[in-house]
């Protein structure tokens, strides 16, 4: 159990599903619920384990969550009031479960009086684990494409990239939908009752975890030294919060540190959960791209707003480097927009991986675009150590890799996906590499 769930789920254990008659005893292989079905509980694991299922388009299982021991089942459907199961769900072993329903008698105490505020935290916390096993569930499954790649040839490859980006496309769509719903219930409740946890509640949904460890090292001396405070000193200085916000804090004592701590990490949770849905929807983009399953929408757009879309999304791994952007003004081009926040995202990408992984001093990636009369120009470069020569036409073939510790996603597709896209467009992409300078040159036709 995290903090929050330790801090929170004994009390929920005792007050809600301490009583006997509200428990079931379900024996390896039985059904607690089924995908659409009627379902007004929210069930917690008191022993065993069990899996939840969602059937896939070609009538297939995929397995969307698990559930061991003191984890909730049917969050969304109790909490939303819709009493539809989003799942199937199975007991993978003998098991037992206590619930609670609609009539349950809401016990006050100072973590809430509604149970959408008492079970918020452990709630949130247990969405967030999960979504870290459907990550996992994820990369197994592109693990096993990895495989596939190495022993078929390419031109075979749309046809297993069709059927992992639908089933990758149904767990994303449902932790996404989750997500939001969640999260916007939970702002609309706290920015009602409680307004001064809603503003750091707020802070980390839309900013995230935004200090360096340095940073926050750095901060934590200053606080300790200026306001002589110890413990508090390590949550304020996490906040990110100026110094005139730390005084009022501090001199307010109705104002509950550890409160509008939790707030902001309830805030980061869903922050990390929606960074996460946007990545797993750019692993089944890339899937979908190198399969020829490209998007038709097109529109009449700056080619820069993509390229910051990118980095937005990139905004986590790129803390800590230094980054200088350079965009003209470029003409309008037809395009599909998702195809080249996809080139961007991959080029970039390319670049952090390459810098981490040499542990270069002072990062620096750097972005440029300008244009003449018949191209758009964009140069992605980076001071990294640079791709040998004798290797650098191989860069662009699939499952190829320069990092010895393998690609963050297992692939080594990046490089394919983005020149297969620009090609599409009837562009190219040119590299020069030397110790120190690496630059990607992307030559698009206006």
């Amino acid at each position: 159990m995290n903090k929050l769930q330790g801090a929170d789920l004994p009390w929920l254990i005792k007050t809600y599903f301490s009583d006997p008659s509200k428990r079931i005893k379900l024996k390896k292989g039985e059904i607690l619920m089924e995908e659409g079905g009627y379902n007004d509980r929210l069930y917690l694991v008191l022993r065993g384990y069990l899996k939840g299922y969602v059937e896939t388009p070609d009538k297939g299982n995929f397995e969307l969550f698990q559930a061991p021991r003191y984890k909730f089942v049917g969050v969304y459907s109790f909490f939303s009031k819709t009493f539809s199961s989003s799942a199937r769900v199975v007991a993978e072993e003998d098991s037992e479960v206590a619930y609670i329903d609609q009539n349950i008698k809401i016990v006050p105490s100072d973590k809430g009086n509604s149970l959408f505020e008492q079970f918020m935290p452990v709630v949130v916390s247990d969405l967030a684990q999960r979504q870290q096993e459907e990550q996992k569930i994820g990369f197994e499954k592109e693990r096993a494409l990895r495989k596939l790649i190495q022993s078929e040839r390419l031109a075979s490859l749309g046809q297993m990239a069709t059927g992992i980006a639908h089933e990758l496309n149904n767990a994303i769509v449902v932790l996404e939908r989750n997500t939001h719903w969640l999260c916007d219930k939970f702002s609309k409740m706290l920015q009602k009752n409680y307004s001064e946890g809603y503003q750091y509640f707020k802070n980390g949904l839309t900013k995230g975890r935004e200090l360096s460890t340095r940073e926050i090292r750095k901060k934590n001396k200053n606080i300790k030294k200026k306001f002589s405070v110890k413990e508090e000193a390590d949550k304020l200085a996490v906040l990110g919060i100026d110094e005139k916000s730390i005084a009022e804090i501090l001199s307010n004592k109705e104002i509950s540190i550890d409160t509008i701590y939790n707030y902001w990490l309830m805030g980061i949770a869903f922050h990390d959960m929606k960074i996460a849905a946007q990545l797993g929807t750019n692993v089944v983009t890339s899937v979908k791209a190198l399969g020829g399953q490209k998007s038709i929408q097109k529109e009449t757009c700056d080619l820069n707003e993509t390229i910051k879309k990118a980095l937005t999304l990139l905004s986590s791994p790129l803390r800590g480097f230094q980054l200088t952007l350079s965009l003209s003004d470029l003409p309008l081009v037809f395009i599909n927009k998702s195809d080249w926040v996809q080139v961007w995202t991959n080029l970039v990408k390319n670049s952090i991986e390459s810098l981490n992984y040499s542990d270069t001093d002072n990062k620096i990636i750097e972005i440029f675009s300008y244009s003449d009369k018949n191209y758009i120009f964009v140069t992605v470069q980076d001071n990294g150590p640079g791709i040998p020569e004798e290797i650098q036409q191989e860069i662009f073939k699939p499952n190829f890799t320069t990092k010895e510790r393998g690609m963050e996603f297992g692939l080594g597709l990046g490089l394919v996906i983005s020149e297969r896209i620009i090609r599409s467009y009837k562009g190219d992409i040119f590299l020069s590499s030397q110790p120190g300078k690496t630059i990607f040159t992307i030559k698009i036709p206006v």
